[in-house]
């Protein structure tokens, strides 16, 4: 599992749950709408079970509704969508991702969703890599 695969996931969810364009490219001005930009941010590591790492990624999604003047209806709509989507587990292939601590907020004309995905990966052995041996303890009462 790698970053690029979890945000294929995530925006072909978006693509197949919502009538809107899932933008994967810089965008200065003129943003089409409605549509989607997801980012990550603050990607977090550490050592699992079995040679596996564990990681998580704060994923952001930002929403553009199709009419910025009048879109309070529909970004309730997006609003409780995304989370219901985004509040479970979701499989791809052999891997399941986590997705925790969904939050949302929207200004004037923008909807901006956030959630954390956690997930594991596999670490390839390093044959130059010495194996740590069984350690065996004595230990004595009172010391």
């Amino acid at each position: 599992m790698n970053l690029k695969n979890i945000k294929v996931a995530i925006n072909t969810l978006i693509e197949n749950n919502f009538i809107a364009e899932v933008i994967a490219y810089r965008v200065e001005e003129d943003i089409p709408r409605p549509s989607f930009k997801v980012f990550f941010s603050d990607l977090k590591s550490e050592p699992g079970m079995n040679g596996t790492t564990d990681k998580s990624v704060i994923t952001r999604i930002y929403y553009y509704p199709k009419d910025p003047d009048d879109c309070d209806i529909e970004l309730l709509e997006i609003r409780e969508k995304l989370s219901d989507l985004f509040s479970r587990y979701t499989q791809i292939g052999d891997e399941v991702l986590k997705f925790i601590d969904y939050e949302d907020d929207s200004t004037n004309d923008l909807l901006q969703a956030s959630f954390e995905i956690e997930y594991s990966t596999q670490i390839s052995e390093d044959p130059d890599y010495p194996v740590m041996d069984n350690i065996y303890m004595d230990m004595k009462e009172g010391e």
